[in-house]
């Protein structure tokens, strides 16, 4: 999940993740998820235009950027919508996952945290966070999860696409996908909760307590706020061979 103008980070992370060995036999595809450019800005959108010809991974949403105005719903509709089938013959993934542009995914560590998971249904990943109170976005009481990065089963991306509430969408996106699951009663069959396996960039001391040193266990390495940050998460987990493995 990327703004159309972040056209930096994508250049970074597209490269990067060419770089994993992917197990024979396991599909990844990695797409940049953005919103469509005011027409005010025609040569950005042209350019972006030449990127997915070049490339062939900008999925272009119908709705201008936003961050809290449903572009993750839409994003997992659009997904729902083409491949509208719990058949896995008949579509090209198990799982979607919505993952931030200022985060870095060990896409090898997810592979086998979820390759144990049968049957792939019902299935919801995420660090949820347990609350005593009402933080400054208004997140509720009980919990919410992190919206850096989560998997859905492909059972769950068709039900969201034909279940969009309203009220859930004045909320932060990702806890408004949250709470559209828990209304509808599903994610609960495989909620799986990544823990510490989630991370922030061990320098940083504003996102909360989730920082930590980089371990060869982590999938996801959250607020690499700049070039420098990523570099550090990409020199760790493909700077040595071996850890891509």
């Amino acid at each position: 999940m990327t703004a159309w103008w972040n056209f930096s980070a994508r250049l970074i992370l597209r490269e990067a993740y060419t770089h994993f060995k992917i197990p024979a036999g396991d599909r990844v595809t990695v797409e940049f998820v953005v919103g469509t450019p005011p027409d005010s800005e025609p040569g950005l959108y042209r350019f972006l235009k030449w990127e997915q010809e070049k490339f062939g991974d900008i999925r272009m949403l119908n709705q201008s950027e936003n961050m809290n105005e449903g572009k993750t719903w839409e994003y997992f509709a659009t997904l729902g919508r083409a491949y509208n089938t719990q058949n896995p013959a008949r579509r090209p993934w198990d799982y979607a996952m919505k993952l931030d542009d200022d985060t870095f995914l060990n896409i090898p560590q997810l592979l086998e945290r979820l390759r144990p998971i049968i049957p792939r249904v019902d299935t919801y990943v995420v660090l949820p966070r347990l609350m005593g109170f009402s933080d400054f976005q208004g997140r509720g009481t009980e919990y919410w999860h992190m919206g850096a990065g989560y998997i859905l089963s492909w059972d769950l991306v068709v039900w969201l696409s034909h279940h969009r509430h309203e009220d859930f969408l004045t909320l932060p996106e990702d806890q408004g996908i949250g709470e559209m699951l828990r209304a509808g009663r599903k994610g609960r069959g495989n909620f799986i909760n990544l823990g510490s396996q989630v991370m922030d960039h061990p320098s940083d001391n504003e996102g909360g307590d989730w920082a930590r040193e980089y371990g060869q266990d982590v999938i996801l390495v959250h607020r690499l706020k700049n070039v420098h940050l990523q570099g550090d998460a990409i020199e760790y987990f493909l700077g040595n061979p071996t850890r891509s493995r």
